[in-house]
């Protein structure tokens, strides 16, 4: 959006393009290309966390962390959990928001339950998205 600003003031490309990235980076707003160049000139830890934004560094944990879990699952039953992978995979690929808005969903409430109920959770669940996908937009709305 800055880029097209810059072009609607008469900015050649390049140095739209240029005026943006600073623009963007100046307010911590980094693309990963960026990210990745101060995580090389960086010499520690520490001077990381401080160029990048509070917000990076979180979410750069938080990645790291469902990494970890995963590897975790995966070392427990690798066949079960690429297969939930690849749904995962599949779910971003052709919708990324409604995937990432699916997962603000808790599921801790959950946690007591045996693993029948679960099990009767999920396909409750499945279900669910059966029945939506069969609908149209005005029929759920009404």
């Amino acid at each position: 959006m800055l880029y097209t600003l810059f072009r609607l003031e008469g900015t050649d490309e390049s140095t739209a393009s240029q005026l943006a990235i600073n623009t963007l980076n100046e307010y911590k707003f980094l693309s990963m290309e960026e990210r990745n160049k101060i995580k090389k000139s960086s010499k520690n830890r520490s001077e990381i966390e401080k160029l990048l934004s509070e917000m990076n560094v979180k979410n750069a944990r938080l990645v790291n962390k469902i990494t970890s879990d995963i590897k975790l699952l995966s070392d427990l039953n690798v066949e079960y959990t690429t297969r939930k992978l690849e749904i995962l995979s599949e779910n971003f690929r052709k919708d990324r928001s409604l995937t990432i808005a699916f997962l603000e969903v808790s599921l801790l409430k959950l946690k007591t339950l045996d693993t029948d109920r679960k099990r009767d959770f999920i396909n409750a669940v499945e279900s669910l998205v059966d029945e939506y996908s069969e609908k149209t937009d005005t029929e759920i709305l009404l």
